[in-house]
């Protein structure tokens, strides 16, 4: 079997990531506004803010430009894709669901299911359900919105 390179590359985030992150996050939930009640450009900001401290986040890059940015976590026996945003410009190109594979074999290999948690609004459902995960649980997160917990199907 031929194996490809990847179109992306991983690095680990620094400090100076901090401001597109925010920007990104900005720029991927804008279409959710109407879901979100209460959310803010400055709720967002310091979500992000409290966030880039407490998570593992890694830019994703192409042709060494970022694109956008991705956490997993491990708990228990799962690994946990807890959020993945790719700029507008950037989307619909394959390189999330490249991304995603590739967290799926990190799983596989380890002996891990994925769990990840998207909004219930969100058009990467389908991506989701694509790739094999399904809906487990509908979870109000206040101002965070309506959620989908999916699992990996085994």
């Amino acid at each position: 079997m031929e194996t490809t390179q990847p179109t992306y590359q991983l690095r680990n985030a620094t400090n100076d990531d901090l401001e597109f992150a925010i920007e990104l996050n900005r720029l991927y939930m804008q279409p959710y506004r109407d879901d979100l009640p209460g959310w803010t450009d400055r709720l967002g900001r310091a979500e992000m803010q409290r966030r880039w401290v407490a998570d593992p986040y890694q830019m994703i890059l192409v042709d060494g430009e970022r694109v956008g940015l991705l956490v997993v976590t491990e708990r228990d026996d799962q690994l946990i894709l807890k959020q993945i945003e790719l700029m507008p410009t950037h989307q619909g190109k394959g390189i999330g669901s490249e991304v995603i594979r590739d967290v799926l074999k990190q799983a596989s290999a380890r002996g891990l299911g994925v769990t990840l948690y998207v909004l219930r609004s969100n058009p990467a459902v389908v991506l989701y359900e694509r790739l094999g995960f399904y809906v487990v649980e509908v979870m109000d997160t206040g101002w965070r919105g309506v959620k989908y917990r999916m699992i990996l199907a085994n």
